[in-house]
């Protein structure tokens, strides 16, 4: 014999809410995935270094040519990589836990801005520079806050 009380119109089904649930779940999460394209906040910074003797130099040393991950043309240094929370050197110190490579998709850089004193890289301490995003629906490129 069926349950009157479950097939009255005004009653809702045992389990109706959690499809809305899932719905506004996964429309939230998508919300928040494309607003994020192409407006990522930088999470590694670039300092300029000179390839032969691996110590920083200025960051106009970099400005000129175009850089690659394994190549650079121009003259001057190249352009090193550091994630946030990694220690930038001061100019004219060696630079470690980065790399001449440019950070992979998904991730947003800035190149210069960080203090000639050096210090640990992060979004208060980089000042200026280049802001560049990577990944989402396309990159840009741009002037960073000063």
């Amino acid at each position: 014999m069926t349950n009157e009380l479950s097939r009255r119109p005004d009653r809702p089904r045992p389990g109706g809410r959690r499809s809305a649930t899932v719905v506004l779940g996964v429309t939230a999460l998508v919300a928040g995935l494309l607003t994020g394209c192409g407006a990522a906040e930088p999470d590694y910074a670039g300092v300029c270094l000179d390839p032969q003797t691996g110590k920083r130099v200025a960051d106009q040393q970099c400005d000129d040519g175009t850089q690659t991950q394994t190549h650079r043309t121009g003259v001057g240094g190249m352009w090193y990589f550091l994630p946030f929370g990694r220690i930038a050197p001061a100019i004219g110190q060696r630079a470690t836990g980065g790399s001449f490579s440019t950070p992979p998709d998904g991730h947003s850089y800035v190149k210069g801005g960080v203090p000639s004193t050096g210090g640990t890289v992060s979004a208060a301490s980089v000042k200026g520079g280049t802001k560049v995003s990577r990944g989402g629906f396309g990159g840009s490129g741009g002037k960073a806050g000063s």
